[in-house]
């Protein structure tokens, strides 16, 4: 992009357009390559065609973020040179980093803006030698920071703050060229010249030493936005691809290695550039570190970010590594075709290599594409688990951990898919069929082991230890894996990052008497990506440890379980002094899943070690900021649940009262001649019916999932009663608009209260039905709680609740305003004095309101603050959410009481039913007067005489109290 520095010409962008589109038509065309271990060249001189494209775009707006690229260059011209722009239909200028000569600085675009500053003095970037050049931008205050080589040479603030603080997504992002237009517009003098690779973007904001000071870490950087290494890159012009030696030779591509005492053993190396002719045609695929897949260089005729074929680089005899025969895919292939597909015995394997090839693209997957491909593993694990299925699982949930935070969040609220597919590993680890006694398989974010041992071997206190090489990657095919046994005497390395101990005699304890092997299995995660916490944010400082004996439940052991963690986080001593030890309990949070320390203390931590003991097998983890947090979500859990249950229990009795009082003024009710009066009467009587049941509902079956078949009743009826409940008090807005607004008898249909039923009752068993029983499209029903899943809930209960609450909210300023005019111009008729009124005139009012709010249900809209907006985490909201939960589930639960007191106890002729009551039998010809004044204006004002019976004793006084 270039870089604003006045105002431009219409007619000049317009030309530079048209130039740059013949340029593209004359240039020697385009091809695509996956960026890998490659880099791309631009030859000199520069011209406007060569250039490269990123085949990927942002999926959401960016309010931080960290960009990294290695670029080398031998330029002589004094011109600035852009490294990556990126350019989206509003603003060409979205995001530009670029250098410039004379003097030796760097210069960061953000919508147009842009800070230059000087390089730090020692590091050139113009002297033929391969550079690392890192941005950083934060919306908040628009800091920004500059790193060449891993040294901050400048850093500030100001950089675009206030509403446009974001960059925009959908854009395209081009290297080496300027974009003035959005893909064009490109200007020969900003172009650039040289070798650019490993460009990396984050969503967030990279500390110093995330972002490192050696090579061996630069070479290891993997972007969850843009990651080089998966992102297909197609070039253009007269630059073209290569290896990228400079990094291979800095990280020398090993894979891990094993102590001499390990139990199985894996060398370093990898797999040579190789061509090989197939049926398909000739197959070329580039250099690969062993224990991972790679792709043809050729690519499908249909699509050039498709790869023809995938091949796995596999070290199975210890010492050297040797490339699987290669798998052809087909070209056609999409996620929606293998949802389509049956998994059979036959096909597990194809549909697992679609997976492997579609997760590529982590960038641009949905949530809904992550719950697919999550419930595909689980298909493919259930047909067929063998080591080649395991290897290309493996691959995709390593990609699967690189998918945007966001959609990993939303996938986990609406299906619980991450979480599903590290149970999905589990199950594979206990059915792998093994070709040898273990199968091992490690990518840089995900590793599993699975082995056979026998009881004698598994009491002997099997552990495993990952321990890094030294070279400063933190990818896990970078580690050194050791296998040992406590009684032997040996334990985990002094240096290993981590590692875990199961107790001796374990075998004895848990009474496995087998003659033949058990299954044992460790599972280690780089990142905490697929187990997404909802309630709260809590952050994971190390990495993620699990084991597992198929068939077996371990816990309450009398031996704990150690485990050792490397924390992967620095922490101030404040911090070190909050983390705890925990484990991923699936079933926590009604089915969402979240960190527990249950059955689980932290022994000691020292510099950044700590050494945890648990009584049980899972997922381990070291976790910073779950006290506080998590007491608090707890308490408020526990208080918010007591006051539902109290306010269910009380508005039950309260409603059935109600009812009763209607049965017991029957005989009066007959008697009334308004047909509103009627029609209030019997719509009051079918709510109370409505929310009667919710309550019941819910209190006997809301938290009972078992049996299956029997929650999904409940959900359907909650659903349906819920959702009758909220349209009868429409019905009531109806009613009482009429009533209040309308005024005469003739606006109203004899026939109301049946049209309003045939509504208020079938619309919400329209809207039960439809969604009720197994979808292929959504999940009805929460897997721990008698409610909703999220997608039904939304499009089912949600939306037609906030448009019934939307039109109560309007006919209830419309009567109160109706009401309060009203009344004012009786004052102004009347007379009345102020010192007189206006404390009566407020308390009723008051009444009004509230008494008319219980009928609409308006409280229910503080329901819409508790939801949780997918994209904040700021600690404010939270505490704005539990004060909104608290006032929903006080007012909502409470909605009978406050019925049974304004529309029962308030009534009149319920209270000539009280009194009569009280009063026994009448005594005949025996009155008493009671002289009451008119609001009239004046001193002589007219009185109202009322005659009453006189009683025998006093219950009478009783009588007008009570009501």
């Amino acid at each position: 992009m270039a870089v604003a520095i006045g105002s431009r010409n219409a007619r000049r962008l317009l030309t530079r357009a048209v130039i740059l589109f013949c340029a593209l038509g004359a240039s020697s065309g385009m091809s695509a390559v996956v960026g890998g271990s490659q880099k791309i060249v631009f030859p000199a001189p520069r011209n406007t065609s060569n250039y490269a494209r990123l085949n990927t775009t942002l999926s959401q707006d960016l309010t931080n973020f960290t960009l990294c690229v290695h670029m080398r260059t031998d330029m002589s011209s004094t011109d600035q040179m852009t490294l990556v722009s990126y350019a989206t239909g509003q603003e060409p200028n979205e995001l530009v980093l670029g250098l410039s000569r004379n003097p030796n600085r760097v210069y960061l675009g953000v919508r147009d803006r842009y800070i230059r500053y000087v390089i730090t003095a020692n590091v050139s970037v113009w002297d033929g030698a391969w550079h690392a050049i890192c941005a950083t931008w934060r919306s908040r205050d628009g800091a920004w920071q500059i790193y060449a080589d891993g040294v901050l040479s400048y850093s500030g603030s100001g950089l675009r703050v206030g509403q446009r603080s974001r960059v925009r997504s959908g854009g395209t992002w081009i290297l080496a060229q300027s974009q003035d237009t959005l893909g064009g517009g490109s200007e020969v003098h900003q172009a650039f010249s040289g070798e650019l690779s490993q460009v990396n973007l984050w969503d967030r904001v990279l500390s110093p030493a995330e972002i490192g000071t050696e090579w061996s870490e630069f070479c290891n950087h993997h972007g969850n936005v843009i990651d080089w290494t998966t992102t297909t890159i197609e070039v253009y012009g007269q630059a073209t691809s290569e290896r990228y030696l400079h990094c291979v030779s800095t990280t020398s591509e090993q894979s891990f290695t094993t102590t001499p005492t390990a139990a199985f053993q894996s060398t370093t190396g990898f797999c040579e550039e190789d061509v090989i002719e197939t049926p398909a045609g000739r197959l070329a695929f580039p250099p690969t570190q062993e224990g991972r897949f790679n792709y043809s260089k050729e690519r499908c005729p249909s699509s050039s970010d498709k790869p023809l074929a995938t091949r796995f680089c596999r070290n199975s005899s210890g010492e050297t590594a040797a490339w699987d025969e290669p798998v052809v895919l087909e070209c056609g292939i999409t996620l929606r075709n293998l949802t389509q597909t049956p998994v059979t015995n036959e096909t597990a394997l194809t549909v697992a290599r679609g997976l492997q090839l579609i997760t590529t693209q982590a960038d641009v997957l949905s949530s809904d594409d992550v719950t697919d491909i999550s419930a595909l593993i689980q298909k493919v694990i259930d047909a067929s688990a063998t080591e080649q299925i395991g290897d290309s699982i493996l691959t995709t949930t390593d990609n699967l951990m690189r998918v945007n935070t966001s959609v990993l969040q939303r996938s986990q609220r609406e299906m619980q898919a991450p979480t599903s597919t590290v149970q999905a590993l589990e199950t594979f680890a206990d059915t792998v069929k093994l070709a040898t006694g273990r199968f091992t398989s490690v990518r840089p974010g995900v590793a599993l082991q699975a082995a056979d041992v026998s009881p004698q071997d598994l009491d002997m206190g099997q552990g495993i230890a990952f321990t890094p090489k030294g070279n400063g990657s933190d990818s896990l095919t970078d580690c050194e894996i050791s296998y040992f046994t406590t009684t032997g005497g040996d334990g985990p390395p002094r240096d290993a990052h981590i590692s875990i101990t199961l107790p001796a005699n374990l075998a004895s304890e848990l009474q496995i008497n087998n003659t033949t092997a058990v299954r044992l299995s460790h599972t280690l995660y780089n990142t905490s990506a697929l187990f997404v916490q909802l309630s709260h944010a809590a952050k994971v400082v190390s990495r993620i440890i699990g084991s597992r004996i198929a068939g077996q439940q371990v816990k309450n052991l009398a031996q704990p379980v150690i485990i050792n963690f490397v924390a992967t986080k620095g922490l101030s001593p404040e911090e070190v002094n909050k983390s705890r030890c925990v484990f991923w309990d699936f079933e926590a949070e009604g089915g969402q899943g979240a960190w527990s320390p249950e059955g689980c203390e932290t022994q000691r931590e020292d510099n950044g070690r700590y050494t945890c003991a648990c009584n049980h097998l899972t997922n381990f983890a070291v976790i910073f900021g779950y006290d506080g947090d998590d007491d608090d979500d707890t308490n408020h859990e526990k208080l918010l649940e007591g006051i539902t249950t109290v306010g269910c229990y009380v508005s039950i009795i309260c409603l059935v009262l109600t009812l009763l009082s209607f049965i017991a003024t029957w005989k009066h009710h007959r008697s009334v001649a308004k047909t509103h009066a009627k029609n209030q009467r019997l719509v009051l009587i079918n709510l109370c019916v409505a929310l009667l049941a919710v309550y019941i509902i819910f209190l006997a079956g809301i938290d009972k999932t078992d049996p299956p078949i029997g929650c999904t009743v409940v959900t359907a009826l909650l659903h349906y009663f819920l959702l009758a409940a909220l349209m009868w008090m429409a019905v009531e807005a109806i009613n009482i608009f009429q009533a209040i607004v309308q005024v005469f008898d003739h606006h109203v249909s004899t026939r109301f209260v049946l049209k309003a039923a045939a509504v208020a009752w079938g619309f919400p068993l329209v809207a039960a039905v439809s969604t009720v029983g197994p979808s292929s499209h959504f999940k009805y029903r929460m897997n721990n709680t008698c409610w909703l899943a999220l997608t039904p809930m939304t499009y089912a209960f949600l939306i037609p609740a906030g448009l019934i609450l939307l039109f109560n909210m309007v006919v209830f300023s419309i009567v109160m305003y109706k009401l309060i005019r009203g009344e004012s111009k009786q004052k102004m008729l009347t007379g009345a004095r102020r010192r007189e009124s206006d404390r009566g005139w407020i308390v009723r009012q008051l009444r009004r309101a509230f008494s008319i709010m219980a009928l609409f249900g308006l409280t229910w809209v503080f329901g819409f603050f508790v939801i949780r907006p997918e994209t904040t985490d700021e600690q404010h909201t939270d505490h704005t959410r539990a004060v909104f939960a608290y006032l929903f589930s006080i007012f909502t639960t409470l909605q009978g009481l406050l019925i049974f007191i304004f529309h029962c106890v308030m009534r009149e002729d319920v209270k000539k039913l009280l009194k009569s009551i009280c009063k026994g039998k009448k005594r005949k010809d025996q009155y008493v007067v009671n002289r009451r004044k008119l609001p009239f204006s004046g001193d002589d004002r007219p009185h109202f005489m009322e005659l009453n019976p006189l009683q025998p004793d006093n219950r009478a006084e009783q009588c007008e109290e009570l009501a």
